[in-house]
């Protein structure tokens, strides 16, 4: 698989409200870690497309549960299951997802 055709898939899934069939799923998330061969400017020319305003956590959301997404951030890597204090609920990725879906509210 061409790396960045894997964000492009995302963004036509979210575009046009299409679905990604279970072997295409399977092959974005064994070969998410490509993506680091991508030159940044290209990925974030697709990212910012992906996150358009409405449904932007969901989005992100599909990106971390396809392996893509600390691709991109490898920051985030450590907020995986990093718990925070009450009264925080989510973990540290889940909680910085959810902040980013809540930018356009």
């Amino acid at each position: 698989m061409i790396p960045l055709r894997m964000l492009r898939a995302v963004r036509l899934m979210m575009r046009y409200g299409l679905n990604i069939d279970a072997e295409t799923e399977k092959l974005i998330k064994r070969d998410a870690a490509l993506l680091r061969n991508v030159a940044a400017e290209r990925v974030h020319d697709e990212l910012y497309t992906i996150l358009e305003p409405e449904g932007a956590s969901g989005r992100l959301r599909f990106l971390d549960e396809h392996d893509l997404f600390t691709v991109i951030f490898p920051e985030f890597i450590p907020a995986h299951g990093m718990r925070q204090p009450y009264p925080h609920y989510w973990d540290v990725l889940e909680h910085s997802i959810e902040a980013v879906g809540h930018l356009n509210d």
